[in-house]
């Protein structure tokens, strides 16, 4: 009987207590493991726009970790972090691909994906060829297609979380590309994270900066949070 998976104390936390800020504790700790992604494709995409989605890919992958699948976080997060590649390919403008990729490779990062997040890892070229139904060498021909299609691929942007909650979720992807003063703004503007609403001039009392600075602030926060949920 394999081990039991150790959790993190800081998803403990937040699993008890599903804050904000517990949310961004673990973002933090996870971080290197972000950055370590984020550096593969420097020099092809903007890195600040890699950035904001591997965070949007990181929160997604803390929603749905199950330790019972007997993955770590770590590895759950890495797994779901090869999104990057595969968004890279959805939404490449440059590259064409022959007829037999054109027909067979959304099938497959479909299929790969349902089955990365079902199993909590990579699956193996044998699961995959099980699944989609091909020999085994069309499996590893079309992925090694696709890896190197990818490089070269734009990158977009899908703020929409699959995981419904009370606040919607996208708020989220706004919170955590913020600053930590704009992160207070937002919280007392909105009450997101459950803070109590305050008015510009209390908001700009509690954080001792001035109330048109916060005014500001929260027009630029309200901009970004309008472009998410595309109101």
């Amino acid at each position: 009987m394999p081990d039991p998976v150790i959790v993190p104390d800081s998803y403990s936390l937040w699993k008890t207590e599903p804050t904000p800020e517990r949310l961004g504790a673990i973002i933090k700790e996870y971080n290197p493991l972000i950055e370590s992604e984020v550096r593969k494709f420097q020099g092809t995409l903007p890195p600040q726009a890699l950035r904001s989605q591997a965070k949007r890919f990181t929160i997604d992958a803390i929603k749905n970790y199950d330790p019972s699948k007997g993955a770590k976080l770590s590895t759950h997060i890495v797994n779901t972090l090869q999104k990057l590649h595969r968004e890279n390919y959805k939404y490449q403008q440059s590259v064409r691909l022959s007829e037999e990729l054109q027909r067979g490779i959304g099938p497959f990062l479909s299929v790969k994906d349902s089955l990365t997040h079902e199993l909590q890892r990579e699956p193996t070229a044998e699961e995959l060829a099980d699944s989609l139904g091909w020999p085994l060498s069309r499996v590893e021909r079309t992925e090694r297609q696709a890896k190197g299609e990818m490089l070269g691929a734009a990158l977009d942007f899908d703020p929409v979380d699959p995981y419904q909650e009370t606040t919607d979720p996208r708020l989220d992807y706004v919170y955590f590309d913020l600053t930590p003063i704009d992160k207070l703004i937002m919280e007392y503007t909105t009450g997101y994270g459950g803070k109590q609403q305050l008015s510009k001039k209390e908001i700009a009392k509690k954080l001792k900066i001035s109330p048109a600075a916060v005014t500001q602030r929260s027009v630029k926060i309200a901009k970004k949070i309008r472009e998410v949920l595309g109101t």
